[in-house]
This record gives structure tokens, sequence and C-alpha cells, in this order.
């Protein structure tokens, strides 16, 4: 876990706010994934929702939820590339 991932995941995180996606205070943290952990280049797992939340399911199957987080994911990444 390094500075390259918190970096992404800080600019990532800070889109998907910026973005109005209406998901609840998720924070930026570090998980021990195969995926995460033997990447060599910076890399984020990120969470929308939970299926197994009725609320989360509803919102997350919204296409409007769906634009948002696209758009904040895709404004974080650009944030981190510029």
């Amino acid at each position: 876990y390094g500075q390259k991932d918190t970096k992404l995941a800080d600019s990532v995180h800070a889109g998907l706010l910026q973005a109005n996606t209406g998901l609840k205070g998720g924070n930026v943290r570090y998980g021990n994934f195969h995926v995460l952990r033997e990447n060599k280049q910076p890399s984020v797992l990120v969470e929308l929702g939970f299926l197994s939340n009725p609320m989360d399911e509803m919102t997350i199957k919204s296409n409007s939820f769906q634009s948002r987080a696209a758009a904040g994911i895709t404004n974080g990444l650009a944030n981190y590339f510029k």
C-alpha cells in the first residue's frame, strides 16, 4: 500500500463527492485485496453501494446515479493524471 495508491484513491474519491452521487460519506482506506496488492501500478477498488441493501440497489440501478458516478470517477482520474 503505497503513496501512489493513496493519491489516486483520494482523487477518485474527491471526484465522486463532487459528482453529487448522493453516496453516504465513505472514505479512502486500505484493503488487502489481491487485485490491489499485486498490482504494480497505482490502483483503487471503488465500491458504490451494496446490492444486499435494497436502497443501495435501487440507487445503483438508476441511470442518473450511474451517469454521475461515472462522471465523478472520470473527473477524479483526469485530476490525478494532470
